[in-house]
């Protein structure tokens, strides 16, 4: 079973877009200064994995409301509120 072809119009405004889309990020990105690598990047990257890794799950629960479930609890709770003021 054969598609039926896309449109020339169509083919040639995607990649329009895309152009127009990549040079943007181009232009964008060209005003980021970049001063290279720091020398302490690898402990760094090394304390974000071993974080991931070994969480501190004295944060998790605290009863104080400000801990993680706490605080995910009124996040939910804030969707929901939004939601339903946004409904009306």
């Amino acid at each position: 079973m054969m598609l039926p072809a896309e449109p020339k119009k169509k083919k040639i405004r995607n990649w329009l877009i895309a152009v127009v889309v990549i040079l943007l990020y181009i232009w964008a990105f060209a005003g980021v200064p970049f001063a290279g690598v720091k020398e302490n990047v690898g402990q760094i990257v090394g304390s974000i994995f071993y974080g991931l890794i070994h969480p501190d799950w004295g944060y998790v629960y605290t009863g104080d409301g400000e801990d993680l479930i706490s605080l995910m609890i009124e996040t939910v709770a804030i969707a929901f509120v939004g939601t339903f003021c946004h409904r009306f």
